[in-house]
């Protein structure tokens, strides 16, 4: 019996279907017995959303070019029928999984890409063809001899060039390591659960002082609350890299509830964390003020709930991340340029932040584009 094979990309307005991004473009190639077939699925969708400005730099695709461009759902039953019983072939298959499903699910269709036939990931296969070597697909172009060089993500093109690499490299390879273990943006790994022996308990905000504030000129920013507060831990020496999370006494780092993801974020010294010449009485950080509606620690304290701030060491971070075999796909993240803003804190920090987007209630910023560059690069 012939074998069927399609080849598929995607290209997208963010990194996250969960956090509610969308398909710009979506490509699949017909392959029938390794040999090209000339039959592909190829269109570019209006996502109906903005597109996050890194996403654009990688494909290059604008809102106003795809303004005119069908919905997914106006395609949706094409696409079904052409993979259909096809074995799917995805460099960094999760994500791409994941979006498509996400597309499916908004359609209003019950049936998924592992529904429609088996799904194969080239990422994991790559790994195995050459282990500890880069399994980008830039880095397979490179191995097949084949000249093309990528300036901006295709899909249809990266398809493509899929093909191409698979039947010279990497056909006939396979790997035991199931597809929902290969973890990609869209799947995350929660990091919490491993870091969580690491955290020591560094600050407790107590109670808010009745009736003195005071004002953070430099910041524009005047009759602040003073938080009284327990220093469990002294302050980090200047040059130290951590990551810290506030959460409600009792909460549990390694099981958070929704309502208990209050802040994350990263400091190489305690300018977070600082009494601004209170005697220590006073915690500060611009973000934590402002908060989120009612999510302050001022309201919290006051509602009776005391907040706790736990800290790890990078240098923690980068050992879990090093040994751990559920967390392997953020080792790039160890290897990035120190600065004083991306310390491996930094990296932490914005990992726990695009791992689980928009869950935490303070720091409400979206995470660094970079986290994109470096985890994303298929």
């Amino acid at each position: 019996m012939a074998k069927r094979q399609v080849f598929i990309d995607t290209e997208t307005t963010g990194l996250s279907a969960k956090a509610g991004h969308r398909i710009v473009e979506i490509a699949a190639i017909e392959v029938i017995d390794h040999k090209l077939t000339g039959r592909k699925f190829h269109t570019y969708l209006n996502p109906h959303r903005s597109i996050d400005p890194y996403a654009q730099k990688v494909h290059g695709l604008s809102a106003d070019f795809l303004q005119d461009k069908p919905s997914f759902c106006q395609v949706a039953n094409e696409f079904i029928e052409f993979v259909r019983g096809a074995e799917c072939l995805m460099h960094n298959a999760p994500f791409d999984c994941g979006f498509i499903n996400a597309e499916l699910n908004l359609a209003g269709l019950r049936e998924t890409i592992e529904g429609l036939g088996s799904v194969t990931c080239t990422v994991s296969l790559t790994k195995n063809r050459f282990p500890g070597e880069s399994a980008t697909l830039d880095a397979l172009i490179a191995k097949s001899g084949h000249s093309t060089k990528r300036n901006q993500h295709s899909a249809l093109e990266d398809a493509e060039l899929l093909a191409l690499v698979y039947r010279k490299l990497l056909n006939g390879f396979t790997t035991n390591e199931p597809t929902k273990m290969i973890h990609t943006t869209n799947n995350l790994p929660n990091i919490l659960p491993f870091l969580a022996p690491h955290f020591e308990h560094y600050i407790t905000l107590e109670r808010v002082h009745p009736s003195t504030t005071y004002n953070y000129k430099i910041r524009g920013m005047f009759n602040l609350p003073v938080f009284e507060s327990t220093v469990h831990r002294p302050k980090c020496s200047n040059g130290e890299s951590w990551t810290y999370l506030a959460i409600p006494r009792g909460a549990r780092i390694e099981s958070l509830r929704p309502n208990e993801r209050l802040y994350v974020g990263a400091q190489t010294q305690d300018r977070m964390f600082r009494g601004d010449g209170l005697k220590g009485e006073n915690f500060h950080h611009a973000q934590m003020r402002s908060g989120n509606r009612s999510d302050t620690p001022e309201a919290l304290l006051k509602a009776g709930t005391k907040v706790e701030i736990h800290r790890v060491r990078a240098s923690d971070f980068i050992k879990v991340v090093a040994k751990t075999t559920e967390l392997a796909g953020l080792k790039p993240l160890l290897s990035q340029p120190v600065t004083p803003k991306t310390h491996s804190g930094y990296w932490c920090e914005q990992y726990i932040l695009q791992s689980e987007p928009g869950q935490w209630r303070w720091n409400t910023k979206s995470a660094d584009a970079d986290i994109g560059r470096i985890l994303l690069n298929h």
